[in-house]
């Protein structure tokens, strides 16, 4: 594409005969704007043009849904800024990314993990899509891991990133060599949805629970049940505590118990939650549990008192997942008012609320990457959340933005809707 000359914010209907193929006018793959057809223009309507002067053909349209208010190019003419009501203030690179920062799957996120290298998530969810290993660096998905299930779940990943198990709906849970990417065991026979899945710390066990309402233990390396155990009702969510290895179960009652994997055995349990218990995860230094639930709260515990450290709310529907960083300083949070809300572990303090998901983020993961947080949702995108900025002042990050906009001389036009908003 020639040199971007300007940007028309309009809320026109484009019509052309005469428009030349795909092939001759889509932007190349590596910008991270994305060319949208006519019959999308039409339906979402307000839009920001990019027009390339030098033939006065088009043309990149940058969407937003309700209207484009403000529009700016970088001195260099590399970004766009553009703002609407709907997403605020948004950054557009014409150049190829540096780094990723949402990747799409081809249905509903409904689980996320780690793969066997920093580089590499997985995610799955509706579809026969299987599963995806994601390499982090392009934002590309180089392996995709067949099952036959309608909807994966859940999946665990062992704690030396050697085997993934998933499952869902089906009556099988699949285990695979990630190094290799081959099915190494298929267990056969549940009678039920699969909720949860869990390996133990050796990566020797692997407990599932789901909807009929039992707990089993099975052998990661034949398949073998080694532990069946009837609960009161269908478990949710399972965690495992790096130092004990004791197995955490929370349940549809709101209940949160403690299992014995070598023996199957309950070691206790308490009333966590007054609604369904959703999400769980142990701190990776093994002190602290967080729980998330349909009651809209999540609760940080002692692990080893049990008690109750700080209460955080917030989210304004179910929380559906949580997960600490690797230094267990943060805890980030997802759920179904499609935001990711990221928490201080240590004092229970609200940090960020991050926007963005049009649909419910039904899974949140700090990759192996420092400062780098995951989150799937229904809108079928994995956005991906550079962490850097979060400790710098909101009036560091305006200046940088003025800066680079050539904004700095005079009163911007969104300082002036935004005075007018306010009287």
């Amino acid at each position: 594409m020639g040199e971007i000359a300007d940007a028309v914010v309009d809320r026109q209907r484009r019509q052309r005969d005469d428009e030349p193929p795909a092939s001759e006018q889509a932007p190349d793959r590596s910008q991270r704007a994305r060319r949208i057809d006519d019959a999308k223009a039409r339906r979402l309507g307000a839009c920001a043009r990019i027009v390339d002067v030098a033939d006065a053909r088009d043309e990149i349209l940058l969407f937003a849904l309700e209207a484009v208010e403000l529009a700016a190019i970088s001195a260099e003419g590399s970004e766009l800024a553009s703002y609407s009501r709907d997403t605020g203030l948004r950054l557009w690179s014409f150049a190829a990314a540096q780094r990723p920062s949402e990747l799409n799957e081809r249905g509903n996120v409904l689980a996320l993990a780690l793969g066997s290298s920093q580089d590499q998530l997985l995610s799955a969810g509706l579809g026969r899509n299987g599963a995806c290993i994601w390499d982090l660096a392009t934002g590309t998905c180089s392996a995709r891991l067949p099952v036959r299930l309608d909807r994966v779940r859940t999946l665990a990943v062992s704690p030396d990133h050697q085997k993934l198990a998933l499952a869902g709906s089906g009556s099988q849970i699949f285990i695979w060599d990630l190094a290799q990417k081959i099915p190494t065991q298929v267990i056969e026979g549940l009678r039920d949805e699969t909720r949860a899945l869990a390996f133990s710390v050796d990566g020797q066990r692997l407990a599932a629970a789901g909807l009929d309402r039992k707990l089993r233990i099975f052998d990661a390396s034949s398949a073998a049940l080694l532990h069946e155990v009837e609960t009161s009702t269908p478990i949710q969510t399972l965690s495992v505590a790096p130092q004990s290895g004791l197995l955490l179960a929370g349940d549809q009652a709101g209940a949160l118990t403690i299992w014995d994997l070598n023996s199957g055995q309950a070691q206790g349990s308490w009333q966590a939650h007054s609604d369904w218990l959703l999400g769980s995860a142990v701190s990776p230094d093994g002190r602290e549990l967080a729980t998330a639930g349909a009651d809209r709260m999540i609760y940080i515990w002692d692990l080893h008192t049990r008690k109750r450290l700080f209460s955080l709310s917030g989210h304004h529907g179910k929380v559906l997942s949580v997960d600490f960083s690797a230094d267990s300083a943060l805890l980030a949070s997802a759920g179904e008012d499609k935001s990711v809300r990221l928490w201080d572990a240590h004092t229970g303090r609200a940090l960020a609320i991050l926007t963005g998901h049009t649909g419910v983020v039904r899974a949140v993961r700090f990759t192996g990457q420092a400062g780098l947080l995951a989150s799937g949702s229904d809108d079928g995108a994995i956005r991906l959340w550079h962490l850097d900025d979060l400790g710098r002042s909101g009036a560091e990050l305006e200046s940088n933005i003025r800066r680079q906009f050539g904004l700095n001389a005079q009163r911007s036009e969104l300082d002036a809707k935004a005075e007018a908003a306010s009287l």
